[in-house]
């Protein structure tokens, strides 16, 4: 796949542009995306060679996960089924927000996100039964809906 740039004012937000990166994130491309702190490089979970290619692009070793970015706090709740009062309120206060946060999920298989899925998926989002999420602060995650 060709490499295309799509450049967007950070004041407008061009809804199209945000539905074609969605889009290449569905066919296995991937999509580089500006945060409070960094640009990230990601792809769908879902997607084995996407997450391969990915791998192999950054560099990163099969045993660690990435960073998985949520466009909603309520999102959370689709990848650590109990969020214990601490980091609950944490993520109420940080989010969205510059802040990663590594989570404790004991068994990564009991999460909503992960009906259905199996290995590569989780070997991409948990390690060591945990997950690290990150809600970044960005007009293109307003007004969007949690889904699986």
């Amino acid at each position: 796949m060709k490499t295309q740039v799509f450049r967007m004012d950070a004041t407008h937000v061009d809804r199209g542009l945000v539905q074609r990166a969605g889009e290449l994130l569905r066919q296995g491309g991937l999509v580089a995306f500006p945060t409070e702190t960094v640009y990230g490089v990601g792809v769908s979970a879902d997607q084995p060679e996407a997450v391969a290619r990915l791998r192999e692009v950054k560099r990163r070793s099969p045993e660690k996960a990435f960073t998985v970015h949520i466009a909603s706090r309520d999102d959370v709740a689709l990848f650590v089924p109990s969020l214990d009062g601490m980091a609950a309120r944490l993520a109420r206060k940080g989010w969205p927000g510059p802040m990663t946060m590594i989570l404790a999920v004991p068994d990564p298989m009991a999460a909503p996100i992960m009906q259905g899925r199996h290995g590569p998926a989780a070997n991409a989002m948990y390690y060591n039964q945990s997950v690290g999420l990150r809600c970044p602060d960005d007009a293109a995650r307003l007004d969007r809906e949690p889904r699986i």
